[in-house]
């Protein structure tokens, strides 16, 4: 079952800390890690997404940037929200090991996989059993 936001926000002890928010979309998710204690950069390739997310998350603790992920590099942020993101990019491993090690604490990560897409038979030659549907996946990368 996927986490919400306020509960990575929780379960991490991120109240005070730099949470990214990537593809922050409408900034549902961005308004929950700010309500939680989290300081959020909510990032997005669409202009008419991030005024959706400053409209929603008016006066909160959260700013907001653009930017293509593909070759954008994470800044240095205690825990990052990736949330329905990959399988929009050419490259998505290529994307998480370059940014990886910008992640102090921990990583969220849900996707699915678009085996329609002519790239991710590239990329991934074995094609995914019938009924895979969305995955969640969980990573965290404690402080040590």
């Amino acid at each position: 079952m996927p986490m919400n936001p306020s509960e990575f926000v929780t379960r991490f002890s991120l109240t005070g800390k730099r949470v990214l928010d990537v593809g922050c979309n409408d900034g549902r998710h961005s308004v929950e890690l700010a309500r939680a204690g989290a300081h959020v950069t909510a990032v997005d390739a669409r202009e008419e997404n991030l005024k959706l997310a400053y409209k929603a998350c008016e006066g909160m603790n959260v700013r907001f940037e653009r930017c293509n992920l593909e070759g954008w590099m994470f800044p240095g942020v205690d825990a990052c929200w990736h949330c329905g993101v990959l399988y929009h990019l050419r490259y998505p491993i290529y994307h998480l090991v370059r940014n990886l090690p910008q992640i102090k604490q921990c990583l969220y990560l849900s996707t699915h996989y678009a085996h329609d897409a002519g790239y991710f038979h590239q990329e991934f030659p074995d094609k995914p059993r019938e009924g895979m549907g969305d995955k969640s996946l969980r990573l965290s990368r404690q402080t040590i």
